[in-house]
């Protein structure tokens, strides 16, 4: 949600001035706001001298959802550009810190998810899952890679997953789909249309469809039951393949042991599969 009246607009009342800690935060944005763009939780609480919890909170006073939200706000008010991952290594040269600027990068947007991602959701698709008579899921490109990660994790739980990457195969096996069975669509814009597609059409054919996407309100959020929504922000540049593709598989990693929690029994069996695998792999075969 966009702040009423905008960003910088709301940093020249005095709604910070109450709180000290939350007032240096404020001012620091008001004064450096295209640096504030590229900078970390950590490194905007170091620049104001708070904690990071503050940067946290401040950003919440405004009515925006995590940090992601705020540079994506920002950046709006500002007639601003987002800086991508190769513009911060282009600036800073070919050997000084690309390695910690890509995974600070990484870190940022998992955590930013972890504070956006709903538990209650969370566990809700799990259930579903877990009933599940048949799982499918959803995914072209970079999500097609998260969409069989997806189907491996589940498969090792026991549980009837298949992951189709091609979109014909897609809208043939979603119009097979029953009310007994679940489709989880994946897309970090939510609106690439071969997904869109698939997750309406396994709607049509009565089955429960779960999104995991960053497009809160775009087409794919629309079909589904439930969304797994991920603040990831990769610009068009990034194709898709930095921090969303990360956070994706962090919420594939986190149904799974939503399910492992309600089915404890799923990881005993997962792991006397595990020992007949290393077995197997002792005997050379």
């Amino acid at each position: 949600m966009t702040p009423v009246g905008g960003v910088m607009a709301l940093l020249q009342t005095a709604r910070f001035a109450r709180t000290p800690a939350l007032g240096r935060v404020a001012e620091y944005v008001r004064t450096h706001p295209r640096e504030a763009l590229t900078r970390s939780t950590y490194e905007i609480a170091a620049e104001a001298q708070v904690s990071p919890s503050v940067v946290i909170r401040f950003v919440r006073e405004l009515g925006l959802r995590g940090m992601q939200d705020f540079r994506v706000t920002l950046a709006a008010e500002l007639g601003a550009q987002l800086p991508t991952i190769y513009d911060e290594a282009l600036a800073k040269g070919p050997s000084q810190g690309v390695a910690a600027t890509v995974l600070r990068s990484i870190a940022q947007a998992l955590v930013d998810t972890a504070d956006a991602l709903s538990e209650a959701a969370l566990g809700e698709c799990a259930d579903r899952v877990r009933a599940a008579r048949r799982i499918e899921l959803y995914g072209v490109g970079a999500s097609g890679f998260v969409a069989m990660d997806g189907a491996h994790k589940l498969g090792r739980l026991d549980l009837p997953a298949w992951a189709y990457t091609d979109p014909h195969l897609q809208i043939m096996f979603a119009s097979n789909l029953t009310p007994a069975d679940v489709a989880i669509a994946i897309s970090h814009s939510g609106q690439t249309s071969d997904t869109v597609e698939a997750a309406q059409t396994a709607r049509m054919a009565g089955a429960q469809v779960i999104a995991i996407t960053s497009g809160r309100e775009g087409p794919l959020a629309r079909a589904a039951h439930q969304v797994l929504w991920t603040p990831a922000f990769d610009p068009p540049v990034m194709l898709g393949t930095f921090t969303s593709r990360i956070v994706h598989l962090a919420v594939i990693d986190a149904l799974t042991v939503a399910i492992v929690a309600r089915e404890p029994e799923r990881l005993e069996r997962m792991r006397s599969r595990a020992a007949l695998l290393r077995r197997r792999k002792e005997d050379g075969r």
